[in-house]
């Protein structure tokens, strides 16, 4: 099988790649540090709902909405003779919820919860009823989700893709962020090479230049 020898298998300086990049509020890093980027997001508010269906209206019945450890219940009779009726009441009991804001999509026949705050959510909601009346599963028509201050940030855990490190320490303000060169991460997986028997020098300079990969030249190429 033929082999090849490389001398400096990538030419050119290094690092590849220097970039000045703008470094998240607060933080005190030291050259080296492995960084990731963090994209912008005004974050997104948590939204469920309940469908109500096939009610019967009947004297001294009630619908209880429990808003993690707060309780709201709503009494309704044979008067609330419709779903729209229903849903009005337990919009009128939960008006004082601190946490979401509970509203009655009264043309789909739903009970709509919209958390007041931008943020991952684990609150506990239920309804349930004594009346006859069909109350469908909750449902996260909008799943809640933090902020995020764009910028690159420390690598926090593998779950994280480092794309650079630091090339000089910086400290940023608690209220305002700064700039820093870094240099981009990036490696030849040789692994995902695959030699066959029948190459040759051209052959992988020209595959690996398809790449962008660039040898700077062949010490020797024998059999």
């Amino acid at each position: 099988m033929s082999e090849l020898k490389f001398d400096n298998d990538i030419a050119g300086e290094f690092p590849i790649q220097r970039e000045t990049v703008k470094i998240g509020k607060n933080q005190n890093l030291k050259r080296g540090t492995i960084l990731v980027e963090h994209i912008e997001s005004d974050g997104a508010k948590a939204k469920y709902s309940f469908a109500l269906s096939a009610y019967t209206a009947a004297a001294d019945k009630t619908v209880t909405l429990t808003i993690g450890a707060a309780e709201y219940v709503a009494n309704i009779g044979a008067s609330d003779t419709t779903v729209a009726a229903v849903l009005g009441k337990v919009v009128t009991a939960a008006a004082a919820d601190t946490k979401f804001t509970v509203t009655a999509d009264t043309t789909n026949g739903k009970l709509v919860l919209e958390a007041k705050a931008v943020g991952t959510d684990s609150t506990t909601i239920t309804l349930e009823t004594t009346a006859t009346l069909t109350i469908g599963n909750k449902s996260e028509d909008v799943k809640g989700a933090d902020a995020v201050e764009g910028g690159f940030f420390p690598i926090a855990d593998a779950t994280e893709e480092p794309v650079g490190y630091l090339l000089k320490d910086i400290k940023t303000a608690a209220d305002e962020a700064g700039y820093a060169d870094m240099a981009r991460t990036g490696c030849f997986a040789d692994a995902a090479a695959i030699i066959d028997e029948n190459i040759d020098a051209k052959t992988v300079k020209d595959k690996l230049a398809a790449r962008c990969l660039f040898f700077k030249g062949v010490v020797a190429v024998k059999d």
